[in-house]
């Protein structure tokens, strides 16, 4: 099994060429990827407390959607090219600036920087899986639910592949 994790590296930019008010830099540290990390791309869950909630202080008040929906992560500094994500249902404080992310970057290697952008006023829905984008699950998952709450399982296969569940 591979994990990965983000470290946050605050690189807040006051102004974007895509439309989005800040971005931030998310780097991949050595150390931080267990398994065999290379260019096989996984999901790996923005990660600041050992949890999976990304909680970052510089992002209160930075959505201009309450439901974090105007917020993508990008291979490139330029914030174009979109990689798959997914913002797990029910994990968006938009005030606080928390939310639980998972997204596949090109590989887990050490170094790598994955950029986030929030603050786009003209987004009115998700801009990730399953609304929009492709799935950051590939077909070697076989399904996935999560505890957006921390205690309560979601039935909802996060896959798309719809393995039954019943709770």
């Amino acid at each position: 099994m591979r994990k990965a994790a983000f470290m946050l590296v605050y690189c807040l930019r006051l102004w974007a060429g895509n439309g989005y008010n800040s971005s931030y830099t998310l780097t991949i540290n050595s150390g931080q990827v267990s398994g065999s990390p290379g260019a096989v791309p996984l999901a790996v869950c923005a990660n600041l407390t050992g949890s999976c909630s990304l909680s970052i202080p510089l992002l209160a008040g930075k959505f201009m959607n309450s439901n974090c929906y105007d917020a993508i992560f990008t291979s490139d500094s330029a914030g174009n090219s979109v990689l798959p994500f997914e913002l797990v249902s029910g994990t968006c404080d938009a005030a606080s600036g928390k939310a639980e992310w998972w997204v596949t970057p090109p590989s887990a290697s050490n170094g790598l920087q994955v950029y986030l952008w929030v603050g786009k006023s003209s987004i009115t829905s998700n801009q990730g899986w399953p609304a929009n984008g492709s799935s950051p699950w590939d077909s070697d998952y076989k399904s996935v639910w999560h505890f957006s709450n921390g205690t309560t399982l979601s039935l909802t296969d996060s896959t798309g592949t719809v393995v039954p569940v019943s709770g």
